[in-house]
């Protein structure tokens, strides 16, 4: 008997936010982020999960952050974004609907700005969506409990989808059924 908000291979997309270079020095632990984003990166490509990554505004914001991109590689090269949700880009959407997955699993900057965005206009579009609390974050320790206790509580109180608890990055690995 499984759960029916656990989260499946074969339904689910890794979606990585932002993770930019610029952001770096201004958000709080970006190095456990970072971490915990391509550690997410590497179980999704070894468990065949698609993984579709954003930058926001790259001239203000620079590119991905080099060992996240190598990570990525070139099949998930970044969609540049000039709006908060990645919801809002055309193509961002078009990559979705392609796959034909419902489930998605977030990761990225800002917890309370972009991930929640996203992550809300991906509910009100009828997307099953998780958040791994342990490779998000935001500008201050404030705005990342912002980010993850009010605005995606909203996922579990309101769509009744789930955000994960800040788990290592091998249990969220493990999140990931056949």
């Amino acid at each position: 008997m499984r759960h029916e908000d656990l989260l499946t291979r074969d339904h689910t997309t890794l979606v990585v936010i932002d993770v930019q270079e610029r952001l770096m020095p201004v958000i709080v632990e970006p190095d456990r982020m970072v971490a915990n984003c391509i550690r997410l990166v590497k179980a999704a490509q070894a468990l065949g999960v698609p993984v579709i990554a954003t930058e926001q505004n790259t001239k203000a914001f620079g590119r991905t952050v080099p060992p996240l991109a190598e990570a990525l590689g070139k099949e998930a090269a970044p969609i540049e974004k000039m709006i908060f949700s990645a919801c809002g880009v055309d193509s961002f959407r078009e990559l979705l609907e392609k796959s034909g997955r419902r489930e998605l699993l977030v990761c990225g900057i800002m917890t309370n700005v972009c991930v929640a965005q996203t992550a809300l206009d991906a509910v009100a579009g009828g997307y099953a969506v998780h958040v791994a609390a342990d490779a998000v974050t935001a500008g201050t320790a404030e705005d990342h409990r912002i980010g993850t206790g009010a605005a995606l509580h909203l996922l579990q109180d309101r769509f009744h989808h789930s955000l994960l608890p800040p788990l290592s990055s091998i249990d969220h690995i493990g999140c990931i059924h056949p």
